[in-house]
This record gives structure tokens, C-alpha cells and sequence, in this order.
């Protein structure tokens, strides 16, 4: 049964409810309060915010925001994460000294249905970097300027040949699968889970919180990787410790500056709408300082209709646009090739990534260590957390099968 609680006082409202749903289209006149209870966590919608009908969850609140409106929410216990909002919309979230998290969304032309979650840990202040979680851009004062410059001609190692990925335990999900344990984010790979620390490293991977199933028990069970997953390789990020240098994500999690503002808009680069993280642990590769050499690892460069993965002294093209997609990459991330990146030889076309679910004819599958693992039915399929509405239609003749999802 349902039970719903509300209280008026001098500063605003405070709600407590398990799912209530709520529709108006109005600016809030004071604040509104709202009881979690799974995390058990307060959020509050500030005073001024607009939205067309707000619906609060165990977990999170679902919001419709008309066009051309802004909606505000805090908390001073958790972080949060803002999940399906349109390229349309902007989004900025801070932290402030207290470590209150606040998130403001701004709406463009058209109307906005987002979620609104608390993360699993409480956002962290840093002076000077402007708060954190990131979200929305900035422009820095200068790119980084590393001590020493590149080594001319200096290029990554080639990376060796995996080894075969180990198996989760039968009851776990595949490897791929992004799982969801009251609220942290992992990803199951290589028979474990690799956590994501904060909201912008993992969207620097271009996942989206809908694509995360619930964690089974033993997924909960699993042993937990020794390293956190930071920041893809390839993501320019501004540095939230001094909150104004520039760095390009490296192999290896490292972190690479730019030794002119030059080269970094020679390589096609700019300063706009930028994540902003903690570095503070990324170790410092070498340096950017060469615009006529290829472009660093994880970089997306378009020549002529063809765009290319610069990974491990290689191009990597893409199966199709489809798998180009999968990895939440858009066209808007590429940069115009140069003549060292055209001379790169050819690696292997990527493939779809771990995790990515596909319909091919009426048959649904999950592509997992790169295989195809095959749902008997689209009930076998939500009956262990997917979503139908996540697979994409395409043609998987050419994946080796890896029998059934288990």
C-alpha cells in the first residue's frame, strides 16, 4: 500500500512516498524535498523550477521538463547523474565546499523526459576546479604545458594479443553487461566487475545508465577488479584540479597535455563543452607537441566519408555505422585527418562492443567476447534484465555463435 506524507513549512515542502506521481505544468514557488528510499537519500527540487509532471521512484525522480525552462535539484549526501537527456538540452553540475551536489538542466526547443538519480557516493570538492560531476563546457584559460615536449615521432606501443576472457560463474550476466547494484554501476569483464567511480567517466565511454540491468546475486558476488575504470581513451578533459588545463585521455589511463594552444587547434581540437574530472590520479604520459604527427590514441578522424580509430599505431575503421554508434561515439567527436594519420597502416575493423544487444531477423542476441549469444525468446531476454527498446536491428552472419545467453 501506498503512503504518502507531506509537510508544509516556512522553507518549502518535504515528500516521502514510494512511487507518486505528480502532473502540473508550473514553476515551483518554494523548495520540494523528496525521500528516497532506495539509496535512502533527500533530494531537492529547488524553488523556480519548471517541469510538466514529476515522477518519484524508490531510486530516483522522473521529470518532464517543457521547452525553454530550467529545473534545479541538490543533495548534500549523494552525487548525481542525470540520465536520457537530449544533446538539445544542457546540463551543469557542481559541488560546492559543503560537497552539496547540485544539477541544473536547461531545456532548448523541445521538451525534456529525464531521470534524475543519486550516485553512490557524495560529490567531492576541489578548490578552484569549479565543482564536481562535470556536465555542460568550458573554456580554459590555456591547454596544459607540459615541462618537457614529445618526443618527435615518438608513437604508442602496439598492443599485445589479449588473453582469452575468463567466464563469469553460471547466475552472473555475460561478460559486457553493465550491471546495477543499488546504484553503483559495473561492468562485468573478464568473469569480474569494474566499477565506475563518477558520473563523467562513465559517460566518457558512451554508455547510458538505461542500458544497466539489475545485479543478480551472484553478479553482487563477483571479484571486484583491483583498478577502477577511469576516463576512455581519446576524452579530452578539463583537469578539475586547477580547473582550466586540458588533457587527452592515453593508453593506459594516463593523461596527455598539449604543449601549445596551437597544436591542439592544429589538431582540429576545441575548448568547448568539455567534461571536467579529477586527474589527480591519472598518471602523465608524453606529452602532445606535434600537430603534423598522427593523432594521439583514441582520437576519431574523418578522411573524406571514412572515419578512423586511431588505436595502438594503426586506423581502425568500423564494420558499419552501427557499430560505430554503439560505442557512443557521434560524427561531431571526429576531427579532419592528416596526411601521418592517412600513412597509419590499417588494423582490424571494429567490431560491436561487449554488452551491445542485437536483434538480427526476429531472433534477439547479446555479443559478448565477441561472440553472439543467442535469447531464446524476447521473455528469456527482459526475464533477465535487458530491454528490447536497447537492441539494435543488425546482421550478426558474420560473429561466431557462443550458444545461448546463460
Amino acid at each position: 500500500m501506498l503512503k504518502k506524507l507531506i509537510k508544509v513549512s516556512a522553507v518549502g515542502l518535504t515528500m516521502s512516498l514510494l512511487l507518486v506521481s505528480v502532473a502540473f505544468a508550473d514553476t515551483y514557488s518554494a523548495n520540494l524535498t523528496i525521500d528516497l528510499s532506495n539509496p535512502d537519500v533527500n533530494l531537492t527540487i529547488l524553488a523556480g523550477s519548471t517541469a510538466n509532471s514529476l515522477t518519484v521512484q524508490t531510486s530516483h525522480i522522473a521529470v518532464v521538463i517543457p521547452a525553454s525552462s530550467s529545473f534545479t535539484v541538490t543533495s548534500a549526501s549523494r552525487d548525481l547523474s542525470v540520465e536520457d537527456l537530449s544533446v538539445q538540452a544542457s546540463r551543469n553540475t557542481t559541488c560546492d565546499s559543503s560537497n552539496l551536489a547540485k544539477v541544473v538542466i536547461t531545456t532548448g526547443t523541445a521538451i525534456e523526459t529525464i531521470n534524475i538519480r543519486p550516485t553512490s557516493a557524495q560529490c567531492s570538492f576541489v578548490s578552484g576546479g569549479g565543482g564536481g560531476g562535470g556536465g555542460g563546457g568550458a573554456t580554459p584559460a590555456t591547454p596544459a604545458t607540459p615541462a618537457t615536449p614529445a618526443t618527435p615521432g615518438e608513437t604508442p606501443a602496439t598492443p599485445a594479443t589479449p588473453a582469452t576472457p575468463a567466464t563469469p560463474p553460471a547466475g552472473a550476466h555475460s561478460n559486457g553487461t553493465l550491471v546495477n547494484d543499488n546504484g553503483t554501476i559495473y561492468l562485468i569483464q573478464n568473469g569480474k566487475k569494474l566499477g565506475f567511480r563518477n558520473e563523467q567517466e562513465y559517460l566518457s565511454h558512451g554508455y547510458k545508465f538505461s542500458q544497466a540491468v539489475t545485479a543478480s546475486a551472484t553478479d553482487k558476488a563477483l571479484t571486484a577488479e583491483a583498478f577502477v575504470a577511469k576516463a576512455m581513451e581519446g576524452t579530452l578533459v578539463l583537469d578539475l584540479v586547477d580547473g582550466k588545463t586540458v588533457y587527452m585521455i592515453g593508453t593506459g589511463g594516463t593523461k596527455r597535455g598539449f604543449t601549445s594552444a596551437s597544436v591542439f587547434t592544429q589538431l582540429g581540437y576545441n575548448f568547448a563543452k568539455l567534461p571536467k574530472i579529477n586527474l589527480s590520479d591519472y598518471p602523465a604520459g608524453s606529452p602532445v607537441g606535434d600537430a603534423a604527427l598522427a593523432h594521439p590514441d583514441g582520437a576519431l578522424v574523418l578522411d573524406g566519408k571514412t572515419v578512423w580509430w586511431i588505436r595502438g599505431n594503426t586506423r581502425q575503421g568500423f564494420q558499419s555505422e552501427a557499430v560505430f554508434n554503439t560505442y557512443g561515439f557521434s560524427f561531431g567527436k571526429t576531427v579532419k585527418a592528416n596526411v601521418a594519420d592517412k600513412a597509419l597502416s590499417e588494423g582490424a575493423l571494429v567490431k560491436f562492443r561487449d554488452g551491445t544487444l542485437v536483434k538480427d531477423g526476429a531472433t534477439y542476441y547479446l555479443v559478448s567476447d565477441g561472440k553472439k549469444l543467442m535469447f531464446t525468446s524476447s521473455a528469456d531476454l527482459t526475464a533477465r534484465g535487458y530491454k528490447t527498446s536497447n537492441a539494435i536491428n543488425a546482421s550478426l552472419s558474420a560473429y561466431a555463435s557462443g550458444g545461448n545467453v546463460q
